[in-house]
């Protein structure tokens, strides 16, 4: 269970209570291995470090930390911790994608080998995580949470397939900046 939080305004992203219990917390207490791939969505630290996945029982992440990062599916940056990571780096570390620092709607449509695609690299994360932890039949019961961000804004279609979505396209967080090269509205 987890409170309801509304998409309007600056307060896209909000923390979970410090009493409020998830299920990784639980799960992780009953012996299991857990992991979060993809959008976390409760806040960063600017708001509440206490709100980190591996504060809130995970043991491993990997992806986008708030609500608002969610939006760019070809970061330049996504988060990559571990529960052996010291506290004070934690933040720091991150898994840098150079090539998407010049993605447009233009350039990751028409050669897409040339943008790294957050669902791709989450896909790839998660069947590496599965396949690590299932190697050995006696290992330690997992829990992995793939969280895929789409759909969001920052969602690039080719100009060529838009129309046949016309009818069933609507501005979403109108006040949202999107990345360079695209358009809303």
């Amino acid at each position: 269970r987890s409170l309801i939080r509304g998409n309007a305004g600056n307060k896209l992203d909000f923390t979970i209570p410090p009493g409020e219990k998830t299920l990784p917390e639980v799960l992780k207490a009953r012996g299991y291995h857990t992991a979060i791939v993809g959008k976390w969505g409760f806040s960063g630290r600017e708001a509440n470090p206490s709100s980190h996945p591996l504060d809130r029982g995970f043991d491993q992440f990997l992806g986008q930390l708030t609500h608002r990062e969610s939006h760019v599916n070809m970061p330049e940056v996504l988060w990559n911790n571990s529960i052996n990571d010291d506290i004070k780096v934690r933040y720091e570390q991150n898994l840098e994608l150079p090539e998407n620092k010049k993605a447009t709607m233009e350039r990751c449509t028409s050669i897409p080998e040339s943008c790294s695609f957050a669902h791709d690299i989450y896909t790839n994360e998660a069947i590496k995580y599965i396949e690590q932890r299932t190697a050995n039949p006696v290992a330690q019961p997992f829990f992995l949470y793939l969280s895929y961000s789409s759909p969001h804004v920052g969602s690039w279609v080719p100009e060529s397939s838009l129309s046949t979505f016309a009818d069933r396209v609507r501005k979403v967080a109108p006040n949202y900046t999107c990345p360079e090269g695209l358009k809303v509205g």
